[in-house]
Parts: C-alpha cells; sequence; structure tokens
C-alpha cells in the first residue's frame, strides 16, 4: 500500500512539476491551444492554467484509476500484484509522455503565435 500511494505521489509532483515549469515559460500567452486540427493549427483553447492543470490529470487517468483501486481493493495475489505493478508503471509513464508531447506542442505552437 505505501508503495501504491508512493507512485501516486511520485506521479503528482512530476506531472504538477512539469506543469509549473511550463507555466512559467508560456507566461505571455493567456490561452494555450488544446487541440490541433489536421492542418497543424489549433482548433481551440483555454486559459494557460485550466490547459496546464487539466493536462495531467487527463494524461494520467488510467494511472491514477489503477493506483486508487489497488489502494482500496483487498491485495492480490503475488502473480496478479506484479502485473498490477507494471500496469501501474506503463499507465503512468503512458500519461508523463502525453504530458511532454503536450508541452512540446504548446511550447512549439508560443514560438510561433503573437503574445497576448
Amino acid at each position: 500500500m505505501i508503495f501504491n500511494l508512493g507512485l501516486l505521489i511520485v506521479y503528482v509532483v512530476v506531472a504538477a512539476g512539469l506543469s509549473v515549469v511550463a507555466d512559467g515559460r508560456l507566461k505571455e500567452h493567456p490561452r494555450l491551444p488544446m487541440q490541433w486540427g489536421f492542418d497543424g493549427r489549433p482548433t481551440w483553447f483555454a486559459s494557460r492554467r485550466v490547459a496546464l492543470a487539466i493536462t495531467p490529470l487527463l494524461s494520467g487517468i488510467g494511472f491514477m484509476v489503477v493506483t486508487v483501486i489497488r489502494l482500496t481493493a483487498p491485495e492480490p495475489e503475488a502473480a496478479d500484484a506484479a502485473r498490477l505493478t507494471e500496469l501501474q508503471f506503463g499507465l503512468g509513464a503512458l500519461g508523463l509522455g502525453v504530458q511532454a508531447v503536450y508541452l512540446w506542442m504548446a511550447r512549439r505552437w508560443a514560438r510561433q503565435a503573437p503574445s497576448g
């Protein structure tokens, strides 16, 4: 249980840290793109703080669901626990990867977009 709680805390700290750093780097843009069309142009925007708060939540929802289940459900058999741990690590890495790609795309857009 402590291990699962530790994983959740590490995920939250890393995801929040990425968003805090991005907030400082993108502060001249009050709104950030949330979705891009096939032509590479943003199709809708959200306020910067909302975008940077929602992105880690959406990208890590699978990780967070599995972790909460592991924190509240009875302890599984050893083999099942190992598979669940692998699933947690995979979903956590996927969530952070999705967030990193979003932040990369937002910074790329910010370099081309006029500020304000």
